[in-house]
C-alpha cells in the first residue's frame, strides 16, 4: 500500500501521513484504518494535525460488559470488621476516653 502514497513501513502500529496524501488518498486510508483496525495520524506541516481510528461499536447493556476482563474470586461471607473492631475505628474518642 507504499505505493498508494502514505506511509506504511515503520514499526509503530500508529501509520502516519500528511494532509495532502489524505486528500488524494482518503477513500483508501480510510478503508485501510477500517480493515487493519490501526489508526492512521495525519500531519500537517510536520505536527499531528488529527487522528482517524475504527470506531467500535459499545455494547448495549452495561451489565455482563466486562465479563472477560473482570474476575471475581469468592465473596464476601461475613463482615471484615468486628462490631468491637468498627466502634473502635467509628468512634474512637468514645472508647479512649
Amino acid at each position: 500500500m507504499s505505493s498508494e502514497g502514505f506511509d506504511l513501513t515503520t514499526d509503530d502500529p500508529t501509520r502516519t501521513a500528511t494532509t495532502r496524501e489524505c486528500r488524494d488518498n482518503f477513500f483508501a486510508m480510510l478503508r485501510d484504518v477500517h480493515e487493519t483496525g490501526v489508526p492512521m495520524v495525519l500531519t500537517k506541516r510536520g505536527k499531528p494535525y488529527v487522528r482517524i481510528v475504527r470506531e467500535v461499536e459499545m455494547p448495549g447493556d452495561m451489565f455482563g460488559c466486562d465479563k472477560d476482563i473482570l474476575q471475581i474470586i469468592g465473596d464476601i461471607d461475613e463482615p471484615i470488621w468486628s462490631d468491637d473492631d468498627f466502634d473502635m475505628v467509628a468512634r474512637p474518642s468514645q472508647i479512649l476516653s
